[in-house]
């Protein structure tokens, strides 16, 4: 049985589900650095954080470049960037 999808509509979809699974990895991970054992899982945990953010970035521009109309995309791109520097000015002042 073959499935009649092209190959950006499976990109598509794999990009889509590995940007949701690293968003919210940067969710999580913030809340586990606000239950932190010290100081040191504290940084650590949002360091995590800040790395699945970035990831979430990657995810969303490879989106964009398989559908470059959607100016949506452009929106949360810039959200997860800004996102990633609030983690970023968090661990830098830690």
């Amino acid at each position: 049985m073959k499935y009649k999808h092209n190959r950006n509509e499976l990109y598509g979809l794999f990009y889509c589900l590995f940007g949701i699974i690293s968003s919210g990895s940067v969710a999580a991970n913030y809340i586990e650095a606000n239950e932190k054992l010290g100081d040191k899982d504290f940084k650590f945990r949002l360091k995590i954080s800040r790395k699945e953010a970035k990831e979430s970035v990657l995810w969303l521009k490879l989106l964009r470049d398989l559908n470059s109309k959607d100016k949506e995309l452009v929106n949360l791109i810039n959200e997860a960037e800004q996102l990633r520097k609030i983690l970023s000015a968090i661990i830098n002042k830690s």
